[in-house]
């Protein structure tokens, strides 16, 4: 039972990161910043997965979901410049020490452009905040359009449930009514049979001209 009531937290918490990975990607570099390596996408984004799979309910809230994206926005600005190209070029050119050890504990210098990148300028954060809107607006709007068609879906398969169910009442087929001959009152066959015979009763008409 946990695990069922868990999925819709785990899969809105995803697809939300997933989506919003890729919405912070694209408003970086159209911004101006420089396109990271694998380790500049993928730190962020299991940031971002631990961030919106907390914030994410079971229900779906714009406010949660809101949060979670700009979360994954900041995140995504702020450690983007992990794995760039200006980055490990800085790392590359540390000046050395006169002791190894000393060496050791030295930390990799951080160039112009990599501070740029992290505070970032107008331009920047105009796309980064462009890129929050539409994404908060693409997912609130695309779960509602989800857990409409969901209902739909449900309510098709339960009329067609219903009719497959539906006993079909066949016609009951009922006997032919007697048809009974009307009978006229005081008359009948027979009584006419025998009025006309108690007519014919007597003597022959030669006999009775004779008298």
């Amino acid at each position: 039972m946990q695990s069922s009531s868990r999925l819709p937290h785990l899969v809105r918490g995803s697809s939300a990161a997933a989506i919003a990975t890729f919405a912070a990607l694209f408003s970086h570099v159209i911004g101006g910043g420089a396109m990271p390596g694998l380790v500049g996408v993928g730190v962020p984004l299991l940031l971002s997965l631990m961030v919106c799979i907390l914030l994410a309910g079971r229900t779906l809230s714009l406010t949660r979901l809101s949060i979670s994206v700009v979360a994954s926005q900041t995140l995504f600005h702020t450690l983007f410049v992990l794995g760039t190209p200006t980055s490990g070029a800085a790392m590359q050119k540390m000046p050395a020490g006169h002791h190894h050890g000393h060496q050791m504990m030295q930390m990799p210098a951080v160039s112009e452009h990599t501070i740029t990148l992290v505070h970032g300028d107008t331009v920047m954060w105009l796309s980064h905040l462009v890129g929050a809107l539409v994404t908060i607006a693409f997912l609130y709007r695309g779960e509602q359009a989800i857990h409409r068609l969901r209902a739909v879906a449900e309510q098709f398969v339960a009329w067609v449930r219903h009719r497959l169910t539906t006993p079909i009442q066949l016609p009951v087929l009922t006997e032919p009514a007697r048809v009974r001959p009307a009978e006229a009152a005081g008359w009948t066959v027979l009584s006419q049979i025998h009025a006309s015979t108690l007519s014919r009763r007597g003597p022959p008409a030669v006999f009775r001209i004779a008298r």
